[in-house]
């Protein structure tokens, strides 16, 4: 009897010592490779059957906030968590890790965007002298306030590249010199046609040999073809692409 209890004990410390490292730690991001291609990228989901911290969440006509966040845990972007390590430097963390979840990048993201001003810019992303300002909205975003929010947070480099047709998108996105410095799923495509006319966002994932743009979205969006040019007449033109 006694041995049957020692067995017990042993087995229930084994299980707890598994839970714990299946369970959220300080240096695991659940990542289990690290390339840029989120479709080889295995997310765990945590031991105590709470959100995964790589779960961005999905909430209507925020698409720009979802996108900047996926964009954050494609590039392995690395944020102060607010804690500090024992020579008392600031501690990071991979967004979407267990330290800082994606959904606290995403809250973050959206707490920027509603607590301040923004100027009205144009196609370029240059600010409209005379235009005045506005304030950020939960569910609106115009892309010169995101590629702003995610300069400051380390996401994005700031870079803004207007497009008048989605040919001229279709042969950015495929050039030898765009494809170096911006792998797929690490910039954002904005569509001014889609959502009821306050446009949309998604991530960027490269382009089909047929000339369709690949995409990843909160909607499941899977991508974007020549007819998305000319869907409504009476729509906005171009296409923005921010990194």
């Amino acid at each position: 009897m006694k041995k049957k209890s020692l067995y017990f004990w042993g087995a229930t410390f084994i299980s707890a010592v598994a839970f714990s490292f299946a369970s959220c730690s300080q240096e695991d991001d659940f990542i289990i490779d690290s390339g840029l291609d989120i479709d080889s990228q295995v997310p765990l989901t945590r031991a105590d059957g709470g959100d995964r911290p790589n779960q961005i969440p999905k909430v209507d006509n925020q698409c720009g906030t979802y996108a900047a966040t996926k964009v954050a845990m494609n590039k392995g972007v690395e944020l102060e968590t607010g804690q500090k390590n024992k020579d008392g430097s600031p501690k990071k963390a991979k967004v979407g890790s267990c330290n800082y979840p994606a959904s606290r990048y995403y809250h973050e993201f959206n707490n920027i965007h509603e607590s301040r001003t923004w100027d009205y810019c144009d196609n370029k992303g240059n600010k409209i002298e005379g235009a005045g300002t506005y304030t950020g909205a939960s569910d609106h975003m115009y892309p010169s306030a995101l590629r702003a929010i995610g300069k400051e947070t380390g996401v994005l480099e700031g870079g803004y590249e207007y497009f008048e047709t989605y040919e001229e998108l279709v042969s950015r996105l495929s050039s030898s010199s765009f494809k170096e410095k911006h792998p797929a799923g690490t910039y954002i495509i904005h569509n001014p046609r889609d959502g009821d006319g306050a446009g949309h966002f998604s991530v960027g994932r490269g382009v089909t040999k047929d000339g369709k743009i690949k995409t990843e979205d909160a909607l499941g969006y899977p991508k974007y073809s020549k007819d998305d040019d000319a869907n409504n007449p009476k729509a906005k033109k171009g296409w923005t692409v921010l990194y």
